[in-house]
Parts: structure tokens; sequence; C-alpha cells
């Protein structure tokens, strides 16, 4: 009687860094060896891999995450195992974890975490739920310290955001043992930025403010000429009457009841 030969089982390898700073584990490149080292010596064939760069696992409507998840659904999938360095970079939020997982199962398809011991017994099953609850209570409670910092911060006076409006420039200050950017006028363009609300408090549409500002041959910070756009952003922007706000929570109505 002939030996049956076992093949190697198909699996995708996904890999996740995040933009918010919260993932400081491994780089996309170590999570790809890792997982092609797991993969070599337990049996499996790499048959597809996803990466999500600068992709929050708080959010589910990451380009190759939703590929993936897309490609697995099939009614023939090219895999029958998803490797993933940790849970986390599969998702942040146990919802999420619950729902994508379970549908994958009805396709047959596992998440495997190489660095976290989870099989399919009840008490494997208890381990990855505990481990995802921990996940989703870690970003939480993180992003809460953020903006907190953030708010502690604008309050005396820093700018948190990357780029200075436009007529600011950002400086760095001592702030203890850091330094932090506060914002100053940049000349020219500070002097642009005063016009458009000179203009404006006269009673001119934005149409007439891109225009005179293109007439006199004042060129805006990206482009070649004024838009309406452009400069509703600006007297949108509260960091003209002083105010700092770490994190906008709705978008302002048009000011000052100026016309289009």
């Amino acid at each position: 009687m002939k030996e049956q030969i076992q093949l190697p089982t198909p699996a995708a390898l996904y890999a996740r860094v995040s933009s918010d700073r919260q993932d400081v584990d491994l780089s996309v490149a170590a999570q790809l060896r890792a997982l092609r080292d797991y993969a070599r010596d337990n049996g499996y064939t790499v048959t597809r891999e996803y990466i999500d760069e600068a992709e929050s696992g708080r959010i589910a409507d990451r380009p190759q995450f939703r590929r993936m998840i897309d490609e697995g659904g099939r009614a023939k999938s090219p895999f029958q195992v998803i490797l993933v360095w940790k849970f986390s970079r599969f998702t942040r939020k146990r919802e999420h974890a619950v729902a994508f997982k379970s549908m994958l199962r009805r396709k047959g398809i596992r998440v495997v975490s190489i660095t976290e011991h989870a099989d399919d017994s009840p008490t494997g099953k208890l381990m990855e739920a505990i481990i995802e609850s921990v996940d989703e209570f870690y970003s939480e409670n993180l992003a809460q310290e953020v903006v907190r910092g953030m708010r502690e911060a604008a309050s005396r006076g820093f700018w948190m955001s990357t780029c200075a409006p436009y007529g600011y420039r950002k400086v760095y200050v001592q702030d203890g043992a850091k330094k932090r950017p506060r914002l100053e006028l940049d000349p020219p363009a500070d002097k642009v930025v005063r016009r458009i609300f000179q203009l404006a408090l006269k009673g001119k549409t934005l149409k007439d403010v891109a225009k005179t500002l293109d007439a006199e041959g004042v060129s805006p910070a990206r482009g070649k000429k004024w838009s309406k756009t452009t400069i509703v952003k600006i007297l949108n922007n509260e960091v003209y009457t002083g105010t700092l706000i770490p994190v906008r929570q709705s978008t302002p109505n048009l000011p000052l009841g100026l016309p289009a």
C-alpha cells in the first residue's frame, strides 16, 4: 500500500504597520521574514502576500486587507490559512475580529498568529479572545492618551500638526528635555493672509478674492492660481484667530457669511 503524500497547506501572509506610531513591534520586512520562515518550517506554501503600510488596525477599510478578505471569500480561495505575526496585525478591534474570522471559518480558512499560541481547542479560542480584547484595550487607551497629550501641548501654545498653515512657519523651542514646535509669522505670506481677511470683511466673494490675489501676482502655497477652496480653507482655519485645535470634531461652516 502506497504511503499518502501530504501536500503543503496554501497560506496567505498578512503584514501591517500603523501610521499612528503605536505599532513598535516589527517592520513589514521583519514581519514577512518571520512569516516566511514559519511557513517553510511548518508545512505551508505561500500563495499570497498582503501588505498594508501606514494603516491603522482599528479600521477594516485597508486596501490589502479588503483584497485578502475578498479573495478568501471566493468559491475557490487561493489559500486555506492566513498567517500573521500577531493577532493585532489582523485587527485591533474585537468586533472586526469576530466578524471577519467567522466569515473566513465558514470558508474553511483559519487566521494563525505565529507568536501567540491559540489552537482550535476551547482553551485556545478563549486565549485568542483574551488576546484580541487586550489588543483593543491597548489601542483605544493609547488613542485617548495621545489626544490628551495633544490637547495639553496645544493649550501651552505648541503646534501639533505636521505642516504649518500658510503664513506661518514652525520653530522648535526647548520644553524640558524635548524640543516642541511653535508657530511664528512667515513673511511675506503672512501679509497675504491679512489681505485675504481684509477683502472678505469688505464683502468680496471667494471668486473675487482669488481673482484679486492672482491679479496682484501673489502665488499660493500650491498651484499657480488661487482657488475658492484654498481661500475658504484659510478663512475657516481658526489658527489665524489664535486658536489651536489639536483634534477637529467637525468641519466649520463658511465664515463671515461670505458668499461663494
